[in-house]
Order: C-alpha cells, then sequence, then structure tokens
C-alpha cells in the first residue's frame, strides 16, 4: 500500500484526462484527445523492502526547448509539495536532494527525496528528468529499506532515451500497450526487471493512429524489418533480445536504414568498409533526433504565469504625502512605491518570487468602499504554478490566495480593511 504513495499523489500533476472514443484495437489504460502528454505506471507486487518498487513515468511535449527546461526545474518542488500534501500522519519528506549524474539528452537532473514512515522504516523517491529538444520525460522511482532508486532509474532512462523524439504513427502493440511518437517516451515492460507489471489506471495518453498490431516479442524498432528479410539475417540481433533498439519503430523508411549494432554505445556506420578514418568523423554522431514540431503545452499542466495585483488602502490607514501620493502607515509602512513584494508558496515557503510596486500610491475614489483610498499596484511574472500562496510585504502577509485566485483574470485586487 505504501508505495502507492507515488502514484497517488501524481494526480496533483495529472488532471484527469478528457476521454476519447474506442480504438479498432483496445489499448490498456485510457485514451485521450491530446498528442503532448503521456502516462505509465509500473508496480512490483513482490517486492516490499531493499529494491525498487514502483516507477511512474511522463512524458510532455513543450512549446519550446525553454519552457521545457522550466517544467524541469520545477519538477521536484511541484512533486514534494504533493507528496506532503497527500501523506498520512507519521510521515516525514525531506528537502529535494539535487544529485549528479552523466548527462543524458539535451539536459537532465536528477533529485533524491528521502522519507521516514512513524519513525521505523525509510526509503526514498528518486526523480529523474530529461530534455531532449522540446520534449520532457520525467521518472519518478519508490523503494523502501537500503536502496538506490536513482541508480535503478538511470538505467531505464538511458535504455529508453535513443528512441524518443520519434514521429512515427501511434499503434497498439499484442500486449495492449501503444507504442510509437510520444509513446516512446515511456519505457516497455521489456526495460524494467522482471517482476513488475503495469498498472492500467495510469495508463493514459493520445491513441492510436494505425491499426497496426506491433509484436511484443521483439525490440521496438524490430517491427519494420517485416518487409526487410536481410535485416532478419543480420547475426548481432540475437545478442540483445530483450533491450529496445535507439532506432525509430513502425515501419518508417529511416528506421529500417540503420544497423542493429546501433544497439552500442558507438553511432551506426552506415558505410563500414569506407576506411578508418572516415568512421572517427561519424563517431560524434550519436545526438539526439531532431525534436518533432513543438505541440501546444497541455492544457492539464499548469505553467509559470504573470498576476498583477492591485492594492486598495483605506485613508484611515495611510499616509498622504504633499505632492498627493500615499503610502501605507504603521504596520503597513511598508506599502509605498519601489518596496519590495513577495509572492511564495503557501506551506514550504519556495520558490518565492519578487517585485516591486510599480510607484507611489495615488489617491482616489473607490466606488464599493464609497470613499478616498489609496491605490498601489504591483506585477509580479514567471510565477510557479503552486496550489496555495502568501502575498508579503516584509515579514508581513497581506493575503492568501489559491491558484485559481490568481489566474482567473489579469489582475487580483486586495482591500486591505479599516478595521
Amino acid at each position: 500500500m505504501l508505495r502507492h504513495i507515488l502514484l497517488v499523489t501524481l494526480i496533483a500533476l495529472l488532471i484527469a484526462p478528457s476521454l476519447a472514443a474506442a480504438q479498432a484495437t483496445e489499448p490498456v489504460g485510457t485514451t485521450t484527445t491530446g498528442d503532448d502528454e503521456v502516462a505509465r505506471a509500473y508496480d512490483n507486487p513482490n517486492v516490499y523492502f531493499d529494491a525498487l518498487g514502483s516507477l511512474m513515468a511522463i512524458g510532455n511535449i513543450h512549446a519550446d526547448a525553454e519552457s521545457a527546461s522550466r517544467a524541469m526545474r520545477t519538477f521536484p518542488a511541484i512533486f514534494t509539495a504533493a507528496i506532503r500534501s497527500e501523506a498520512q500522519s507519521g510521515f516525514e519528506f525531506d528537502e529535494p536532494e539535487a544529485v549528479e549524474i552523466e548527462q543524458l539528452g539535451d539536459e537532465s537532473a536528477a533529485h533524491r527525496i528521502a522519507f521516514s514512515m512513524f519513525g521505523s522504516f525509510e526509503g526514498e523517491y528518486g526523480l529523474l528528468s530529461v530534455r531532449q529538444g522540446t520534449w520532457v520525460q520525467l521518472l519518478i522511482g519508490f523503494g523502501v529499506g537500503d536502496v538506490d532508486v536513482l541508480a535503478d532509474i538511470e538505467v531505464i532512462a538511458q535504455t529508453v532515451l535513443p528512441r524518443w523524439p520519434a514521429d512515427d504513427p501511434v499503434a497498439v502493440r499484442e500486449d495492449n500497450l501503444r507504442t510509437g511518437g510520444i509513446w516512446m517516451m515511456m519505457p516497455v515492460p521489456q526495460d524494467l526487471p522482471v517482476g513488475f507489471t503495469i498498472d492500467p489506471g495510469f495508463e493514459e495518453g493520445p491513441a492510436a493512429t494505425v491499426d497496426t498490431v506491433v509484436p511484443v516479442d521483439t525490440a521496438p524498432s524490430d517491427t519494420e524489418p517485416v518487409a526487410d528479410p536481410d535485416a532478419e539475417a543480420t547475426p548481432t540481433e540475437p545478442t540483445v533480445p530483450t533491450r529496445p533498439s535507439p532506432h525509430l519503430p513502425i515501419g518508417t523508411p529511416e528506421a529500417s536504414e540503420p544497423d542493429p549494432d546501433a544497439v552500442e554505445p558507438a553511432p551506426p556506420t552506415p558505410e563500414p568498409e569506407v576506411g578508418e578514418e572516415p568512421e572517427a568523423t561519424v563517431a560524434p554522431a550519436p545526438d539526439a533526433p531532431a525534436p518533432a514540431t513543438p505541440a501546444v503545452i497541455s492544457p492539464r499542466l499548469a505553467t509559470a504565469f504573470d498576476v498583477t495585483v492591485e492594492i486598495i488602502l483605506p485613508l484611515a490607514r495611510a499616509e498622504v504625502a504633499d505632492d498627493g501620493t500615499c503610502s501605507g502607515r504603521g504596520l503597513l509602512d511598508g506599502l509605498t512605491g519601489g518596496a519590495t513584494l513577495t509572492l511564495r508558496e503557501a506551506s514550504l515557503g519556495t520558490p518565492s518570487v519578487t517585485t516591486s510596486i510599480d510607484a507611489p500610491g495615488m489617491v482616489g475614489y473607490d466606488t464599493e468602499l464609497r470613499q478616498d483610498v489609496c491605490y498601489l499596484v504591483a506585477t509580479f511574472t514567471e510565477v510557479p504554478p503552486r496550489a496555495a500562496y502568501s502575498l508579503l510585504a516584509g515579514e508581513s502577509v497581506l493575503g492568501r490566495y489559491t491558484f485559481d485566485d490568481l489566474t482567473a483574470g489579469d489582475s487580483v485586487v486586495l482591500v486591505l480593511g479599516d478595521d
């Protein structure tokens, strides 16, 4: 049951999907209408201690590389806040600890979150983010006891990495898992240790676009040689029967060109007889495939946003200068032109965003309060998405807001009463 905390808390990251019409070959899990987000989860019912017990993978395609990088940076804090908000009494979670790993793709980051249960058991979550172009893969592992979750999921990430980005059509495998396109970011059962099974409750993503049924007894890229008998006779093929090949699946002409020995760390060399010097020139080619055309960010994932805060201060709590400008008085004397305001995550306090009040306050008539007030404005940019926030002037909390409060319109009006 404890391992499922991993899966339950990630509901905070994935809003309930939009269902699409059933497809000819019924896939495991949920079919969604979007094509820029995918999720898959595994569980090992026979593992309780000292080994990786659960794995969840999430894949997203972002509008540009900058927003993809931003999603990677904010993910550890979002995940930590989610598990803390959902965990039962008796669970303690450390802050995410950055861990150095060998770079994967264009950009990668790893974090470990240690936790304890009722003061008797210890374990950890491992978070691994990998970006290639505008595509981002998030892997989340869970284990209790003497376990190195990150070491396990890093191997899985390295195995899956050469298969994406991919622009192949989405198809359904014989085991009813989807493959191709954005699904290539998701580990398949052959990528995990023996004993792991799919959790269909967290399998969701786009439907198949072709009627092809892909065999599961071969690596993903081996589905295309049906039309190429020579490829089946390649003697190096059986050397990695349980490892997916880095080539793209589902029979694209591009996928049939590289040799199977591309499974080795070295890139494929289409002309081995040319000589040793040309081989040295080809050696730097293991870069990731060019990213697919950027897609619109999924509406199911919150992104950073800008918000303007309009502060209305009754004159009983304001000081009016000779030039007609105004500012707060007493405990609100920090509300003045150029002063710093902070918007931070409500429970953890980080991350936070600061800004300055745009200009000295001006006196105006408020039609709802029916009195003259002091009016100030401040604009926050690139606010990270969180469930709840606190607005502060210095150490004084001016107000508390939810994500919906701050994103419902272009501005938020804060009235500080004279009571």
